[in-house]
């Protein structure tokens, strides 16, 4: 029997939500850069930069915890040009620059972490959970990963002044609720999909319709159960060794995992008919999960909330060569060729999809389709 996860923090809209901040990234490097800046009207003085600078430190980070035990005063500032960087949080005190690259509703890259650290300054990846970066973790001694979840812990360890003594408080009380919500609600999702648990849909549904979600949110949930799919399913499990398989997100489109660079599993062929017809077409396949926006829709319509999808790229006529995938592979019960015909213009497109319930994207039964789907157009081998 399912057990019902319980829900950190209440329903109840804050100052956040009313003011509509919640999904901006400006707004929550500026609450963190605000709470670590001992100077500022917080009342918190120097402990939330204390406790961050020991979290770093136990990251094997310690320049910053040394140089604020050492240094009476310091800044703190946000939105910093340097070069071709922009920083979204910059910490100097004494000889000791952090810099510090916030994501919250949206995924961040290495190479943008390398520019960083052109400059010499110790760069920080501060992410709302740890799909927020797609670094390595190998690469978390270079980069240390601070979390939105270790940000709620230090404001859940510290005292805050009543409101009647400072009128800050209920600013710092309702980002504190905020966060909780928040992470409750990717926990919530993780209990969904990854461990396929029914009735956490219903509180999802409750806490996204209690709040001010907008799309970029939904699409970053999307995002969110794609990702980890990717990471508990695709990396490490053996039928995938080879596979390299990218997610990202797109404004019209939806959400998408896909090996879009044709890195397919070793242990994968395509159909002989299917390898042919690409040799002479100089042609490219691929494997696509889409995710639409309306998963956490109460009624998804149709009941269908994404799809496969098999892709190509061809250096001949588009249109041609879905002529011919079409009289090289018959189509599977529940499979449907694209309608129509793509564009002659079109880099890439999609020739046969197989539609996905909500059901379909708890993570066992997303990989069964996955692997089925990979089936219909080759086979995998020992």
């Amino acid at each position: 029997m399912s057990s019902r996860l319980v829900l950190e923090g209440d329903l109840t809209r804050t100052l956040i939500d009313i003011l509509r901040r919640g999904n901006q990234e400006l707004f929550h490097s500026s609450m963190i850069a605000w709470f670590l800046n001992p100077e500022a009207e917080h009342g918190l003085g120097r402990r939330f930069l204390e406790r961050f600078a020991d979290k770093l430190a136990v990251k094997g980070h310690p320049k910053l915890k040394e140089a604020v035990e050492a240094s009476p005063s310091g800044s703190v500032k946000t939105e910093v040009r340097s070069r071709k960087s922009r920083y979204d949080i910059e910490i100097c005190f004494g000889d000791a620059q952090v810099v510090i690259e916030n994501k919250t509703k949206s995924v961040g890259e290495k190479p943008q972490l390398d520019r960083y650290g052109e400059s010499g300054a110790e760069t920080v990846a501060l992410g709302l959970c740890d799909v927020s970066f797609t670094f390595p973790e190998s690469e978390h001694q270079k980069y240390p990963l601070i979390l939105y979840q270790d940000v709620l812990d230090i404001l859940c360890e510290l005292e805050v002044k009543e409101p009647e003594a400072n009128k800050f408080a209920i600013l710092i009380q309702d980002y504190r609720e905020f966060l909780k919500r928040e992470l409750s609600l990717l926990k919530l999702i993780v209990d969904r999909y990854k461990r396929g648990n029914s009735d956490a849909r219903g509180q999802i549904l409750e806490t996204i319709g209690a709040s001010l979600h907008v799309e970029n949110d939904l699409r970053f949930f999307n995002l969110f159960i794609l990702e980890n799919f990717k990471r508990e399913c695709l990396q490490n499990g053996e039928r995938w060794q080879g596979a390299c398989w990218h997610a990202n997100k797109n404004q019209s489109s939806g959400v998408w995992l896909a090996n879009k660079d044709c890195k397919l599993p070793t242990r994968y062929s395509f159909a002989a008919p299917l390898k042919f017809l690409c040799q002479e077409r100089d042609a490219k396949l691929w494997f696509h999960i889409e995710l639409k926006k309306n998963l956490f829709s109460p009624e998804p319509q149709d009941g269908k909330v994404g799809e496969f999808q098999i892709r190509c790229s061809t250096e001949s006529s588009n249109r041609q060569f879905m002529d011919e995938f079409k009289e090289a592979h018959s189509l599977e019960k529940g499979e449907s060729y694209r309608p129509g015909k793509p564009q002659e213009t079109d880099k890439s497109f999609y020739i046969v999809r197989r539609d996905l319930s909500e059901a379909d994207f708890e993570f066992d039964r997303l990989e069964r389709r996955l692997v089925c789907f990979h089936e219909e157009f080759g086979s995998f081998h020992s």
